[in-house]
């Protein structure tokens, strides 16, 4: 077994880049996913560190390594570890892999890792076949966004996209307060579903290309539902019975 017992070690140095640096997340095609429950959700495992002292996770890792513990330290990015933390592979797709008889969502400018997380998970629970992301949106393979989908955003696609004209012609419906409520809204097979900013919502881009909007009737009392939620409702009215 490798044990590593230097912050210098040039393993412990790749994974602090990968943790605090996007552009070194998408140039080397890796990110780090921590936790021994997210960690059990990916299929793949290029490297994994074990703070020692710790049991090893039963999951397959290409490479395994023992980390000493105040190393350890350096490389978490939790306040109370589980003493786990996995390089995997970052891949994502572009626009001309969309296609129009799928279902997808897509995020306009969502800035908050946690809602990013939450959303993964939740397209993984209703079998979506992808991510879809405009410009502005949090990476959603930062380690906060990682943690929070449960290691689901290993199951789901990310395609990235910069701008609407790259979608046109597909049946884009955005959630939006003045939409039509969703119950009653028949969906077609394929579809991508926007869900908007955390504080303004969509685009006028996003909207203009919309061929429907589609609302969540709630109570006065209340001005909005968290974009995560939001997701999870619309997607049953938009999958039950099929």
């Amino acid at each position: 077994m490798n044990i590593i017992e230097s912050k210098a070690n040039p393993k412990i140095k790749n994974l602090k880049k990968l943790i605090a640096d996007r552009k070194h997340r998408y140039s080397n095609k890796e990110y780090v996913i921590e936790g021994v429950r997210a960690i059990k959700n990916v299929d793949v495992i290029k490297e994994m560190f074990v703070c020692e002292g710790r049991a090893i996770p039963k999951v397959t890792a290409e490479k395994t390594y023992i980390v000493e513990k105040n190393c350890f330290k350096s490389i978490s990015s939790t306040e109370n570890s589980q003493g786990v933390v996995a390089v995997v592979p970052l891949k994502v797709l572009n626009s001309s892999e969309i296609r129009k008889d799928l279902k997808y969502v897509l995020l306009d400018r969502l800035q908050d890792p946690g809602n990013m997380g939450t959303i993964l998970r939740t397209a993984a629970a209703f079998n979506l076949n992808g991510i879809i992301l405009t410009p502005g949106c949090v990476d959603p393979f930062s380690p906060k966004t990682a943690r929070a989908s449960a290691g689901y955003i290993t199951k789901t696609n990310v395609i990235n996209i910069k701008k609407m004209d790259e979608i046109k012609g597909f049946n884009i419906i955005g959630a939006d307060l003045n939409g039509e409520d969703v119950a009653g809204v028949q969906w077609p097979k394929g579809f991508i579903l926007c869900i908007g900013n955390e504080s303004v919502g969509l685009s006028g881009e996003v909207k203009v290309s919309a061929k429907a909007l589609v609302s969540i009737p709630i109570s006065n009392s209340v001005e909005s539902l968290n974009a995560g939620i939001s997701l999870g409702i619309i997607l049953y009215c938009a999958t039950r019975g099929k």
